[in-house]
């Protein structure tokens, strides 16, 4: 993502501004998420002129960068249908026909962490001067500042910037640019006396999630997670992407078999937002930051994960089975570029909680890079291995000088040392080692033989597993 897609996620809404989101549905629709208060009108009081009233809109004009129409929408405002409006916050969800190419943008419900965030929309003063798109606009934001009951107060890095230049934003995304995606952190509220100049105002995103749990529209609104959450057809061109370079042609029948072999997985009762909501942090390795429980490269990990199992059971696994699974193989993903043999990695897997983990199980890591050398022993430790820097540990961890020996502080019973309990494995050695760098067990097998493939599969995992 680059500093462009701000603008691009960006809209008019009204005398407001908005955020275009792609929650977790089958394309039927796109968010437009804003401020309540833009979707009122003001006109003055029939019998006192000094006073204003509001009034909800029959309907809005909404202006979106690159709009194939080139024109407006013109959305009915339909509470209920089109329009989903906190009952107490200033916030609410339109509901418009579904658009592509709005999927790379998540919730961040860190409000406190502002760093490289902007407040991003369409003030008031640029609409006299350019035409859309040339409108848009963002202040960076340096800091955050205070909570209240319903809302946050940012600083922005220009402290000058006046209330006047900021009218107009109200509604539109406090944003963050993250690597391949976007992070909505806050939606920009309706202006208050009591902000100072290079100060704004906005709700925290986790509001959104009282309209969607508001019985009156909890049929009618999808959470706001990324698509792919909702169902793993969003990622079935990402798995199984192995390339072996010269010596491809011996694996490319076995990679769209093992493709193929995946529409099991996107077939059965499991979704992605299935796997987070009932392993929740059993999915990550030590790592504090739920918000990384929403990266595709588990749930893409996971397809790959399933498919195998199901070629190695010869079984197609449902809901009901993911415990049992659970039970023999743990799949982990830690959000690294760390080399996972690294002592500190190590200590990291050795002081992991593996409640249920039968002794002889394994232990899957995933990171986002593969080890540093192409040989057996830099994927994967055999469970009571005499590998070095195991032995190393393990003198540490019988001295007590790292890890908890106690099973609950329990000094007469301890716990066994874990790299002599489970075998513990880089998730890639599936692929990498077991596919790519054996291709030339691979290059005879093509659609007449497919069942012979579909056993020398199910040997090779099998064994591994001791399955």
């Amino acid at each position: 993502m680059e500093i462009n897609d701000l603008k691009r996620y960006s809209v008019i809404v009204g005398d407001g501004s908005g955020v275009l989101f792609q929650p977790m549905n089958k394309k039927d629709y796109t968010y437009i998420l804003t401020a309540k208060h833009n979707l009122y009108g003001k006109r003055s009081n029939t019998d006192d002129t000094r006073k204003v009233e509001k009034f909800q809109l029959e309907e809005v004009e909404i202006f979106i960068h690159n709009h194939k129409e080139k024109e407006p929408l013109e959305l009915q405002i339909n509470i209920g249908e089109s329009y989903f409006p906190h009952e107490t916050v200033d916030l609410a969800i339109l509901k418009i026909d579904y658009l592509e190419g709005f999927q790379d943008i998540f919730i961040d419900n860190e409000c406190e962490n502002l760093k490289e965030a902007s407040v991003c929309g369409f003030p008031g003063y640029k609409r006299e001067e350019k035409a859309f798109p040339e409108q848009y606009t963002s202040y960076k934001i340096d800091g955050f500042i205070s909570e209240n009951i319903f809302s946050c107060l940012a600083q922005l890095t220009n402290s000058t910037t006046g209330q006047d230049e900021i009218s107009g934003l109200s509604g539109g995304g406090v944003l963050k640019i993250n690597k391949d995606h976007l992070l909505l952190v806050g939606i920009q509220s309706e202006i208050s006396s009591r902000k100072e100049n290079g100060q704004i105002e906005f709700v925290p995103v986790k509001y959104f999630d009282e309209i969607i749990e508001n019985p009156r529209y909890s049929d009618k609104l999808d959470r706001l997670l990324p698509p792919y959450m909702g169902g793993f057809e969003y990622i079935k061109t990402d798995v199984f992407n192995i390339n072996a370079g010269a010596d491809d042609d011996n694996i490319a029948f076995t990679r769209q078999f093992l493709k193929n072999k995946a529409n099991e997985i996107i077939e059965s009762d499991i979704t992605p937002n299935y796997i987070k909501e009932y392993f929740k942090e059993r999915l990550l390795l030590n790592e504090n930051n739920k918000r990384i429980l929403n990266n595709k490269v588990i749930y893409i990990t996971w397809l790959e994960f399933l498919t195998i199992i199901n070629i190695v059971k010869a079984k197609k696994h449902g809901k009901d089975d993911l415990e049992e699974i659970f039970n023999f193989i743990r799949l982990l993903y830690k959000d690294t570029d760390k080399d996972w043999l690294a002592s500190d990695f190590l200590e990291e897997c050795l002081c992991f909680n593996y409640d249920n983990l039968k002794t002889g199980g394994t232990v899957l890591i995933k990171t986002n890079v593969n080890p540093r050398l192409p040989k057996k022993n830099h994927y994967k430790i055999d469970r009571k291995s005499l590998v070095p820097r195991i032995d190393r540990l393990k003198n540490q961890y019988e001295k007590g000088e790292i890890g908890n020996v106690f099973i609950d502080d329990a000094s007469g019973q301890t716990k066994e040392f874990v790299f002599d309990q489970f075998n513990f494995m880089h998730f890639e050695f599936l692929k990498e080692y077991l596919l790519v760098w054996e291709s030339d067990e691979f290059k005879e097998f093509k659609r007449s033989n497919k069942d012979e493939l579909l056993l020398k599969l199910k040997d090779v995992y099998g064994k591994l597993f001791n399955l």
